[in-house]
């Protein structure tokens, strides 16, 4: 599932391109790659205050441990925060970002005859 997928670029393509991120993270890259992400994932909590109990250290360690013992019945892996306020945070984002309204349709009207009013007497004065 993506959180909030880019507009050009088809879901499908953006899910393997994750995927493929994924397992370089896990399989290709040494342990710091992965422990950078999420460092770089816990400063966007913290950025937008969501709350979290994200330790990236400990995070890191439970995700190689898991995917060292594969056979091991998964217990816990400490990523808890909270999903639904950083859902509302990236679809508000996207809005502000990518669907400006700068002006309200209810005054959009008015700001118009404003500007021309003001447009025409400054050229009628001068």
């Amino acid at each position: 599932m993506l959180y909030s997928p880019l507009s050009k670029v088809s879901q499908t393509a953006q899910q393997y391109q994750n995927a493929v991120r994924r397992y370089k993270l896990l399989y290709k890259y040494n342990q710091d790659s992965l422990l950078q992400s999420f460092q770089n994932f816990a400063a966007l909590l913290r950025k937008y205050h969501i709350e979290s109990q994200i330790v990236p250290k400990d995070l890191n360690h439970d995700v190689f441990y898991y995917r060292d013992h594969s056979r091991e019945p998964l217990n816990e892996i400490r990523n808890t925060f909270d999903r639904p306020e950083l859902k509302d945070r990236l679809v508000t984002l996207e809005r502000l970002y990518y669907k400006p309204n700068y002006l309200h349709p209810s005054i959009r009207i008015i700001f118009m005859i404003v500007v021309l009013s003001v447009w025409l007497l400054s050229f009628c004065c001068i």
